[in-house]
């Protein structure tokens, strides 16, 4: 492995992660274990399960412990981040953290950190709670170094359907997951049979933004599974660029209704007047109108916004345009801001042309289009946020 900082893009058997959360729910959930009787969780037990405990402010087993986070207390979205400080006392284990449960006879999936010379991020698949305790590995790192006389922060974050996990603030491991979502609660398992081992502040957040910076993905990035694409597309170190025109469309999951911004970031390696990638917005399908947002890059610069009868409607009509200045063969951001039936087109922050949508478009989808070809136009990051 030439860098412990690479992640590996892998394609695993998935279970359902989440629900969505209303605008009521909490976004952020968190607990130091300060209190001892653990009112936020809810412990599953039998005869090979024991309860979690807490000793010091910390939670620990000397048994097999298996803990979720109650429903009622917080409901995980789509899109989330769970981490903890996990501490192995000397081992090689870990506590775990558990996505996906939805009740003992259902599959999920603990995320994990083996410690020591050999250790390695991890993620296993259990086809049930008490039938499978030890789980099947689908996606692992090879072996790295995790001095096992520390602790570590073990942190996952889930994007629909994939799942990144990262320690002490590095991400090493990808993973794409490849069933959509339909429930599912967080939690901790601790199987290392000692009550030496110890989580402690356990973090989920909930998230509205999306952020996409093509790193670690091996072959065509438009096969993950929160896109639907046309067009061949391929990816290298923290970069985009089209093999021929196409789409990238965001799924459902990712709702762009209400006031939201999307924003794309690339570099034009030639200098010369070309195209840049497009931001569609307010998409439906592919029989629906949409719009697009685009800069021309180069000596001649303007900003443009296209209305497009359906997706086979790929020139469209401008209905607005604006001169601007791009920076040439610098990295610049494109970026579309919705309030209302209000649009604003950024670049690199500063808003260049402004259109009020007087067509009464609802789509609630966003994504990036590759008019040209062009492989000098590299797309570096794509951003989404309510």
């Amino acid at each position: 492995m030439q860098s412990t900082r690479k992640l590996l893009s892998l394609t695993i058997a998935a279970l359902c992660l989440s629900t969505s959360v209303s605008a009521a729910s909490i976004d952020t959930f968190a607990d130091d274990f300060s209190d001892a009787s653990l009112p936020k969780w809810a412990s599953v037990e039998n005869g090979q399960i024991a309860p979690a405990t807490v000793t010091n402010e910390k939670l620990t087993s000397s048994n097999y412990s298996f803990t979720t986070i109650n429903p009622a207390k917080f409901s995980v979205a789509q899109h989330f981040e769970a981490s903890m400080e996990v501490d192995s006392a000397g081992t090689i284990y870990n506590p775990t953290i558990v996505i996906g449960f939805k009740d003992e006879n259902s599959p999920y999936y603990t995320v994990r950190l083996k410690s020591g010379a050999y250790g390695k991020p991890s993620i296993y698949r259990h086809t049930d709670l008490y039938n499978d305790l030890g789980g099947t590995q689908v996606a692992a790192t090879s072996d790295i170094a995790f001095d096992a006389s520390t602790p570590h922060k073990l942190s996952v974050t889930v994007k629909d359907m994939e799942a990144t996990i990262s320690v002490d603030g590095t991400p090493y491991l990808e993973a794409l997951l490849d069933l959509p979502h339909a429930g599912g609660q967080v939690g901790i398992y601790d199987f290392s049979l000692s009550n030496a081992t110890t989580a402690d502040n356990f973090v989920v957040k909930n998230t509205e933004v999306f952020t996409e910076n093509f790193a670690g993905i091996n072959g065509n990035g438009a096969l993950r599974g929160y896109y639907e694409f046309t067009g061949d597309w391929t990816t290298g170190y923290r970069q985009l660029t089209a093999l021929q025109a196409g789409d990238l469309i965001l799924n459902e999951s990712f709702v762009a209704d209400g006031d939201h911004e999307v924003a794309l970031a690339w570099k034009n390696t030639s200098g010369y007047a070309e195209n840049s990638p497009s931001i569609i917005f307010r998409y439906t399908d592919a029989n629906s109108p949409y719009y697009t947002a685009v800069i021309e890059d180069g000596q001649y610069n303007r900003a443009k916004l296209y209305l497009h009868a359906d997706q086979s409607d790929s020139a469209g009509t401008m209905v607005a345009e604006q001169d601007i200045y791009t920076s040439g063969t610098a990295s610049d951001e494109l970026a579309v801001r919705i309030n209302g039936n209000k649009v604003n087109i950024l670049l690199n922050g500063a808003k260049v042309l402004s259109y009020t949508d007087t067509n009464g478009l609802t789509g609630t989808r966003a994504g990036i289009r590759y008019q040209t070809v062009n492989q000098s136009i590299i797309t570096e990051s794509f951003r989404f946020t309510k």
